[in-house]
């Protein structure tokens, strides 16, 4: 899978006596580069091979590949390999949960899921009050197909994923398709909303002197995106989910992290040499975390303790979430998690974010938008497309 590593070597826990031989995380990093690279090679227009489009695009890094998902419209972000995908933990975790699902009591479970819903559902009616967002997503987008045709489409706004990536507790784990991202979570701790470089002391607990990089290889099947519940973020309008390169996975199907078949477990050792390498290298986490006012959002609303929700967010909660539910069973719900309901939300964009926001969207956005993203002509346009404009 890895070139320079054998995987299966270092997918035992380590000890204080084989700790040393594990390898670091750049050690990794050098070993995915080779495998990109041997994996390009046979595709180079100089090996006279044929490449599908698909896969080049996918070749395209730093742009969006349009392609289909559970049949509708995604933003794949793309990468040198197509059917790879990690992510880095700095510190093993006996079960690799998603953040919904680290609470072994049951009631405190439904509590926190249903909190998330409602967190999510407010997310959604404020981004719908965001300008550039309602336009995106009423708006019909114009696409390139090969041979001169063109699409007309909307591309869906995966609010779930969305919620995930920006701190709501949610069913998914965080992937991504690039492997600094990757490392960059695997070399820093987080804490008050800040990364910075893990760190490992001589006195140290030994747990603390190695972390987990996870590798989830698709067979060459690109439906098994679809088959093992992996969602692609896209690139949004907003930046993080295209810094990132972020895909989502549902864990409805594996709970855990650690018994997914198609996910591989390599144990490395921490290096404070590498790690604060990689920490600079990644511009200390910049690179990862441009500004964004959704996050502004987003961290206001995990954050009310006085747990106040719009009445729209209460309709998109019962419509999404408990479409059959009773009125006692919802006014249930909100008892039991402290909800209030109000007539409107009190959180907003800041109004100098979305005035910047409007005006560099007229002022070429659009186009970069538009000029980021390929599209994965691999089916006919009659059957990938929601309308197709006549020429």
């Amino acid at each position: 899978m890895i070139a320079k590593i054998d995987i299966e070597q270092y997918t035992a826990l380590p000890t204080e006596d084989t700790i040393a031989k594990y390898p670091t995380l750049m050690d990794i990093v050098e070993a995915i580069a080779v495998d990109e690279e041997n994996k390009l090679m046979p595709v180079s227009p100089l090996a006279g091979t044929y490449m599908p489009d698909w896969l080049y695009y996918m070749t395209v890094v730093g742009h969006s590949m349009l392609m289909k998902y559970k049949g509708m419209p995604v933003l794949m972000p793309t990468a040198k390999r197509y059917d790879i995908y990690y992510r880095g933990e700095s510190k093993y975790h006996d079960k690799c949960l998603p953040s919904l699902w680290r609470t072994e009591d049951k009631i405190q479970r439904e509590k926190d899921t249903d909190l998330s819903y409602l967190q999510t559902a407010e997310m959604m009616t404020i981004m719908l009050q965001h300008p550039v967002i309602r336009f995106m997503s009423t708006t019909p987008i114009r696409l390139s197909l090969s041979q001169g045709r063109m699409i007309e489409i909307i591309i869906p706004i995966q609010y779930d994923a969305l919620a995930q990536h920006y701190g709501i507790k949610t069913r998914y784990l965080d992937l991504t398709t690039d492997k600094w991202a990757a490392v960059f979570f695997a070399a820093t701790d987080y804490k008050d909303g800040v990364y910075f470089v893990h760190r490992v002391k001589p006195d140290d607990e030994f747990k603390n002197k190695f972390g987990a990089f996870y590798i989830i290889q698709l067979p060459e099947d690109i439906e098994m995106l679809t088959k093992n519940n992996i969602l692609p973020i896209g690139q949004q309008y907003f930046n993080r989910p295209g810094s990132q390169s972020g895909l989502v996975m549902d864990m409805s199907k594996y709970k855990d992290l650690n018994k997914c078949p198609i996910a591989k477990k390599i144990y490395f050792r921490h290096d404070n040499q590498v790690s604060e390498q990689i920490y600079h290298l990644c511009q200390q986490g910049k690179r990862f975390f441009p500004y964004d006012s959704l996050q502004k959002v987003v961290d206001k609303i995990v954050k009310d303790s006085k747990k106040e929700f719009s009445k729209r967010a209460l309709d998109l909660f019962r419509a999404i979430y408990y479409p059959t539910a009773t009125n006692k069973e919802i006014s249930e719900k909100l008892k039991n998690i402290g909800a209030t309901i109000v007539n409107q939300s009190s959180i907003t964009f800041d109004e100098d974010d979305v005035k910047r926001e409007v005006d560099l969207w007229n002022r070429g956005g659009s186009e970069r938008y538009l000029d980021s993203i390929h599209v994965a002509d691999i089916t006919p346009a009659s059957k990938f497309v929601i309308s197709e404009i006549k020429k």
